[in-house]
């Protein structure tokens, strides 16, 4: 025979991993039963379960499955998801390491910078091996109403191994339950386009997009007085600037690090004045070419300030992220929250 299954995903990561509709059968007053299988030990069992899609639906969403297809158990109901404990920060490292490919001093100087325990989901196994992982960095979100509390979903990783199991999922659940008792927004980055898809179907919207543009930077572009900028300035100059709901707000510590992890890239944050204004500019710096992230000053001096930066830095073109657009690649989606667009920028990619 040839049946119906139900993909792991749209079990939401949960104990059954596939369920086959046999239409064949006649149980009255149903017309189609739904089951599962799994294996242990070696084993085949069988379950039926109750299910609320009627099989044209389930039909129609989805694929085909034959009956000698060996089907994985699932993991992630076996999984505790838990806060982090201090005990966890070896294994997060390596997960960290082996998922994200970034050195250890960069891993050492993000836990030491923003790793708090208690804004730290973890999955854990059974046996107390640290399964998948993800970190809640503190923002806020201006809104029509004032400001609302916000976290940032960041590095969320699973072991290489249980890929596919639901983990990634469960944490994510996680994470929006704890955005709903608190009354808080989520926020998160898709790290490559497909999965905005994965984040959509689990309630996100996509409202942040992000466009490029390049600038030439000839050589004789005014070059003003230029001064480092700390994070307290920094914080001081991009609050004043950025203030229309929508609005992704971080503090001087988020901002700190945000600083140190452009610094460790090439980058700087500099600080300048054009006529009466002053203003900043952060970028990062490869080879010849300025990516500029991000800078205060308005839209009719950001050429100015673009090629003053350029100049500093000894670069004869510049990369610019715009992200005060409505359209073009998204950047940033988020759960918890009515608006429509906004302004988010410093994701730490």
């Amino acid at each position: 025979y040839t049946h119906t299954g139900l993909p792991a995903d749209l079990m939401d990561g949960h104990a059954l991993h596939a369920a086959l509709l046999l239409s064949d059968f006649r149980f009255p007053p149903l017309q189609s039963q739904a089951y599962t299988m799994t294996q242990r030990e070696s084993q085949p069992l069988f379950f039926c379960i109750p299910v609320c899609l009627t099989p044209t639906v389930i039909r129609t969403i989805m694929p085909k499955y034959s009956m000698n297809q060996r089907l994985r158990p699932g993991k992630a109901d076996s999984m505790q998801i838990r806060t982090a404990a201090p005990g966890d920060v070896p294994s997060l490292k390596t997960l960290w390491e082996e998922r994200f490919g970034d050195g250890r001093n960069y891993i050492d100087l993000f836990f030491s910078n923003c790793f708090v325990p208690e804004q730290t989901l973890t999955a854990v196994a059974p046996d107390g091996r640290l399964c998948g992982a993800c970190y809640l960095l503190p923002c806020f979100l201006i809104t029509p109403r004032g400001q609302q509390a916000a976290d940032m979903l960041y590095a969320l990783a699973v072991q290489r191994d249980l890929e596919g199991q639901g983990i990634g999922s469960l944490l994510l659940e996680e994470a929006r339950s704890r955005a709903d008792r608190q009354h808080a927004a989520l926020i998160l980055s898709p790290s490559m386009p497909s999965l905005s898809e994965y984040y959509a179907r689990r309630s996100f919207r996509a409202v942040f997009y992000r466009q490029e543009r390049e600038i030439d930077c000839p050589d004789n572009a005014p070059l003003p007085r230029i001064r480092p900028c700390d994070a307290a300035a920094y914080t001081r100059l991009r609050d004043s600037r950025y203030q229309a709901p929508g609005t992704v707000r971080w503090d001087t510590h988020a901002i700190a690090w945000a600083l140190t992890d452009h610094a460790l890239d090439g980058g700087e944050c500099i600080t300048f004045e054009l006529g009466d204004l002053q203003g900043a500019v952060l970028y990062r710096k490869q080879e010849n070419t300025l990516y500029v992230t991000e800078t205060t000053f308005p839209a009719a001096l950001e050429r100015r300030a673009v090629l003053a930066a350029c100049r500093h830095a000894g670069c004869t073109k510049a990369v610019l992220s715009d992200v005060q657009v409505h359209e073009g690649t998204v950047y940033g989606m988020i759960y918890g929250s009515d608006i429509s667009q906004g302004y988010f920028n410093l994701a730490l990619e």
